[in-house]
Formats: structure tokens, sequence, C-alpha cells
């Protein structure tokens, strides 16, 4: 049987945050924040479904700095979201567990990643 501290990572109660900011707040999951003065990296796993296409859509306000939003199998980076680049699709493979990373670079402002099967 898995260890507890697995248990919750995998479904996503537990995430790794290596941020220095101002201020961070976000959601569950860490699909929408709001940010001041943000640099560093926040890892979570998000579950989706196996062998099914997604479509993502990253949302964002900001003032200052850039954010990226990667998705990873294993790890293998199967989608990159920023300011350039905010819709992206892909087909999950056998693997449930997928990580989010969120990348800030001395970055304020606001996010939300919004994603759905296709």
């Amino acid at each position: 049987m898995k260890s507890l501290g697995i248990y919750l990572y995998l479904k996503g109660f537990i995430i790794t945050k290596t941020t220095r900011a101002a201020s961070i707040t976000g959601s569950k999951g860490w699909t929408t924040a709001t940010f001041s003065l943000c640099s560093g990296n926040i890892i979570t796993v998000i579950p989706l479904n196996k062998n099914t296409a997604y479509n993502f859509y990253l949302s964002q306000e900001i003032l200052e700095g850039e954010i990226e939003v990667q998705i990873y199998n294993g790890k293998t980076k199967i989608l990159s979201l920023n300011r350039e680049c905010e819709t992206g699709h892909f087909t999950t493979s056998k693997r449930k567990y997928h990580f989010l990373v969120i990348h800030f670079n001395k970055a304020t402002g606001n996010y939300k990643l919004q994603f759905n099967i296709v």
C-alpha cells in the first residue's frame, strides 16, 4: 500500500512550491492564482483520464514579468503555455497522473488555467 504522503501528492493535495513572492494565493490545484513580485516554481499533480484528448487555455493578466505553465508526462514536457501561446491540445497516454509546473519570473498579476475533454 502507498504511503499517505504519496497518496495525497498523487491526488493533488500536496504541492511542491519553491517561490519567493510579496504575496501569492491560489486555488486547490493551482489552476488560478494571484501573485505579486513572484519568482520560482510550483509543481503539483493533475489527474487526467487515460487516453483522452484535452484542450488547455491559459488566460492571464500579467502586469510585469512572465509566467509559463507546463504539463509533463513523467519527465517529458508535453505542453507549454505562456504569453505567446495561450492554447494547447494533447492526448494523454496510459499514465493517469501528469505534472503541472508553473514557472514565475518576477511576475505580478493573475492567471487562470482551464482545460476540458475534446
